[in-house]
């Protein structure tokens, strides 16, 4: 699986809410009792989608017009330490994945700038999971008063496949892959038109084929296959990109998007 690094993905993707393990695949079509209301889920959850991308995009550049400036000193000083920081900055701020601390080559300046950037990126983040998860309570509610489920078992069938979805459905970043990875859906880094989709089940495995293991709270290692071997990604500070050899390799999909059984 070759990569390279992301390129502007967080500003590409809708984010909206994934689908979980054991959801009915949404290749089937809905009961016209459940489609409707899936459909005003997937509706206001655009709206959640547009309003974390509008604050992030504001954040971003915000900090980059700060980039700026202290890349245009640095260069004018001929300082290359600094030129090689704010460069690497740069590209983390692609991928809302800054170092918990600044380089010590980042000049000094920038501090305040950066500060109000993760100040702004987690309030946004804050917001969505506070009202996707209001949200999910009332999609659940509403299912649960649909009625004739005792007299039709596909329609009982496809209101528990939905609520298994939302529940395992993350609003927003993960901070413990242990914990949070079930039910997240991933896409390739530094392809976003690719529409390969590796999804995280219950039953320890990505696509129902492979086999995915978390030793640290921060690390999963999904096997391929006994050819292919192995590969062990890093859960990145942003919580929604997974780093191979310490670049973006995954990206964390909030959408309908099918999963593939393919790598």
């Amino acid at each position: 699986m070759k990569t390279s690094a992301l390129h502007k993905l967080f500003l590409l993707f809708p984010v909206l809410l994934a689908c979980g393990a054991g959801a009915v695949s949404r290749g089937e079509d809905l009961l016209p009792a459940v489609a409707g209301l899936a459909a005003k889920q997937g509706e206001e959850t655009a709206k959640l989608s547009k309003a974390v991308e509008t604050a992030l995009g504001f954040a971003r550049n915000g900090y980059t017009v700060a980039l700026d400036a202290a890349e245009s000193e640095a260069t004018d000083k001929k300082n290359a330490e600094a030129i090689k920081a704010i460069t690497a900055e740069r590209q983390a701020l692609k991928t809302d994945a800054l170092a918990p601390e600044p380089a010590e080559a980042l000049p000094r300046k920038l501090l305040p700038a950066r500060k109000e950037y993760e100040k702004a990126r987690e309030k946004a983040w804050a917001d969505f999971s506070r009202d996707a998860k209001k949200l999910n309570a009332s999609y659940l509610a509403a299912l649960e008063k649909l009625p004739g489920k005792a007299q039709d078992p596909k329609l009982a069938e496809q209101i528990m496949a939905e609520k298994q979805r939302i529940l395992f459905a993350p609003t927003g970043p993960i901070d413990n892959l242990q914990t949070g990875l079930v039910g997240t859906r991933w896409r390739s880094a530094n392809k976003p038109e690719d529409p390969t989709i590796y999804s995280f089940g219950k039953d320890g495995t990505v696509n129902g084929k492979f086999k995915y293991e978390t030793p640290k709270k921060d690390q999963v290692t999904v096997h391929w296959n006994d050819n292919d071997g192995k590969n062990t990604f890093t859960l990145a500070r942003n919580g929604m990109t997974l780093l191979k050899d310490g670049k973006p390799d995954w990206v964390m999909v909030f959408g309908e998007a099918k999963a593939a059984g393919g790598e």
